[in-house]
């Protein structure tokens, strides 16, 4: 369940870098776990009241704008709008004031994206990038153990059965190790992801694998039920359209919105193990059509 509280706290870290949840705590000293301040960004879990002012004070926010968010998520929408909002008063920024803050915004996102793709991969080498082209079908467990910090043997199993891989779970994890793929723990039996993400080399082998893997990708998708409900469920979602504009300015728009989304999508800290958590495909293909030109 989303909270006003829980959008505000992430708007605020991601404001500030978008640093890792463990990282954006410990540089302000604040001492609650990593889990429940992960719960309370998802709105899992509310501040308390007792504790707010102190939360509030270490991770230096706007007292305002702070308690106006807990308010508006433990008060009767009625009591909020009659009480509460009134005595809310909004600065009204000029043009140029939004034009500057927008461009700030668009920075912060870029470097924060930056900063979890180069502080948080693991990339692989094209040897690797080889032996993964000769067993694509394993792409599914891959992404199954990069999607959360560990993974036992029976989950794997389980997503050996749903994409009927006719490898054992033993054969994968003798596979990973020997290809340093991913940390096992043979005691423990599980699978645990080296970083949070697997990066293909920007190589020309690393290329033609990632084309194969987009058309992998995009044939599931094709298959999928369309969904236009807006429920995430277990539909698919496709939206296209022929488009006419210069070269530069579809390059400088793709190249700004793209960043701004997979930023957000980045610094996303849900796991797959998380309440509510879902795995999706998010690809943006921009291909010029000179054969349709006359």
């Amino acid at each position: 369940m989303t909270t006003y509280q829980g959008l505000y706290l992430k708007a605020v870290r991601t404001r500030r870098g978008g640093a890792s949840i463990s990282e954006y705590l410990s540089a302000r000293g604040v001492d609650i776990s990593e889990t429940y301040y992960r719960d309370l960004e998802a709105g899992r879990k509310k501040v308390r009241i007792e504790t707010a002012k102190e939360l509030a004070e270490k991770l230096d926010l706007d007292p305002q704008s702070f308690f106006t968010h807990l308010l508006k998520d433990v008060l009767d929408e009625n009591v909020f709008e009659k009480v509460i909002k009134p005595t809310v008063v909004e600065e009204m920024e000029t043009l140029a004031d939004e034009l500057e803050k927008a461009k700030e915004d668009a920075e912060l996102i870029q470097a924060a994206f930056a900063k979890i793709v180069g502080s948080r991969r693991t990339e692989v080498s094209d040897e690797t990038v080889k032996v993964l082209n000769e067993n694509i079908g394993l792409l599914p467990v891959i992404h199954a153990v990069y999607m959360r910090d560990e993974i036992n043997f029976a989950d794997v199993e389980s997503v050996l059965e749903k994409n009927q891989i006719t490898w054992t779970v033993d054969e994968v994890a003798s596979f990973f190790e020997q290809h340093k793929l991913a940390n096992i723990d043979w005691d423990k039996r599980c699978f645990s992801r080296f970083t949070v993400t697997f990066q293909i080399p920007k190589t020309k082998v690393g290329q033609e694998f990632k084309g194969r893997f987009l058309l992998e990708e995009h044939k599931k998708s094709a298959a999928k039920n369309r969904d236009s409900s807006g429920d995430p469920g277990t539909e698919g979602w496709s939206y296209s359209t022929i488009y006419i504009s210069s070269a530069e300015k579809m390059r400088a728009l793709v190249q700004q919105q793209a960043t701004k989304l997979v930023a957000r999508l980045n610094a996303d800290e849900l796991q797959l193990g998380d309440e509510g958590a879902k795995p999706f495909f998010a690809s943006v293909i921009i291909s010029p059509r000179d054969e349709y030109e006359p």
